[in-house]
């Protein structure tokens, strides 16, 4: 729920950061989502137009029903652990 207002804004910066930062055939970057789970949009690429996309493909969900003490967390640390997976 933090981040429903300011979800759009978000996704620019980043598609500003990836396009500022990737230089493409010698960086690469992956796309993933994090709420409850974790979700790979975009697997590892130097492609700006696959970033871009998955990154258009996101969009912002609310939570409903009871929260549970794992519910109310975000997967940050799942995201982190599966990102360092796919790159190793």
């Amino acid at each position: 729920g933090s981040q429903e207002y300011t979800f759009p804004q978000e996704k620019m910066a980043a598609s500003q950061f990836l396009r500022s930062v990737i230089r493409p055939g010698r960086d690469s970057a992956a796309i993933l989502t994090f709420q409850d789970d974790v979700e790979l949009a975009q697997g590892l690429t130097s492609k700006m137009d696959s970033l871009s996309r998955a990154l258009d493909s996101i969009q912002y969900s609310r939570r409903f029903g009871n929260a549970t003490t794992r519910r109310q967390a975000t997967a940050l640390y799942d995201a982190i652990y599966i990102t360092a997976d796919e790159v190793g």
